[in-house]
């Protein structure tokens, strides 16, 4: 039997540098020179598709009708990773994920069994806030609710691969709190990784990458300064902005570009003192792990 281990999940919460890291990693291990291109990203897909619920339409007509519900989708999420259904041919691939690794009526969302390894992306969530409201389109107090809630889900985008329109497939999100902590638990090899130093400290950050994939799996980078020297100049920020200016992003919505601000510190000069103080009381413990108080 094939080893079932095949997935390396890029984890976050939203809008925490997950598509940063996603751009990293494929001009890493899917360019010649680590130049980076928007069209790069396809090489690292998302897991909450739903052309990966096509086999429960198939299969299992009456519970497609009830995918909406979360009690049921998660029966399938093991199902939607192992080999069957899958449909990776490489023994390596990375797929991007924001769904808190959680456990629904004794669902896993995954474990050991299916994973290879993981990154996990964090922010400081006073910023997350920020870049989260503006691409929900919702008011920052409102994004605080939903960063506090525990039962917090976002809809699956891509709802024209299932025959019937009105169903929404949901991830589930959590607290950011929760979220962090679900993955940080999955003993696997893992690199937890801030996007503060993703931002300033990134040739450093690269390196650690590299290493890591070297120790873990014994790859090895050709062409490595070359690579590292040209992911440093086009996963810049306002490269990267530039690229959506001219051709677009097709992870943008239409109300808001996607690459937005994307510098620390922001919520200093945007969220009230109030506002500030009700995100540091409730995830303190975690904002105290990562230095952010």
């Amino acid at each position: 039997m094939n080893d079932p281990k095949k997935i390396f999940w890029l984890a976050s919460y939203p809008k925490s540098g997950n598509t940063l890291m996603r751009a990293i990693l494929s001009s890493l291990f899917f360019s010649l020179k680590g130049e980076y291109s928007n069209k790069l990203l396809d090489w690292i897909e998302s897991f909450e598709t739903c052309a990966r619920l096509k086999f429960i339409e198939k299969e299992s007509p009456q519970d497609i009708k009830k995918i909406s519900d979360l009690n049921v989708l998660s029966k399938y999420w093991q199902e939607m990773q192992s080999e069957k259904r899958f449909n990776i041919k490489e023994s390596f691939c990375f797929i991007k994920t924001h769904s808190a690794l959680a456990n629904i009526l004794g669902n896993e969302f995954t474990n050991k069994k299916f994973t290879r390894g993981l990154i996990y992306i964090v922010r400081d969530p006073r910023d997350v806030v920020l870049s989260w409201s503006n691409h929900r389109n919702k008011s920052i107090d409102d994004t605080i609710e939903f960063m506090l809630n525990i039962n917090s889900t976002i809809a699956y985008n891509d709802i024209h691969f299932l025959k019937d329109k009105n169903l929404k497939p949901l991830q589930y999100i959590s607290s950011w709190n929760t979220h962090f902590n679900s993955w940080k638990n999955l003993k696997v090899p893992k690199m937890i990784i801030r996007f503060e130093d993703l931002i300033e400290k990134k040739e450093a950050v690269l390196k650690k990458i590299i290493s890591f994939f070297s120790a873990q799996y014994e790859i090895s980078i050709d062409n490595v300064d070359i690579k590292i020297e040209n992911i440093l100049r086009t996963t810049d920020f306002n490269f990267m902005k530039n690229l959506e200016e001219k051709f677009g992003f097709k992870e943008a919505l239409n109300h808001t570009k996607f690459f937005n601000i994307g510098k620390k510190n922001q919520w200093k000069d945007r969220l009230t003192l109030q506002q500030a103080k009700k995100i540091e009381k409730n995830f303190k413990k975690e904002m105290e792990y990562f230095n952010y108080l």
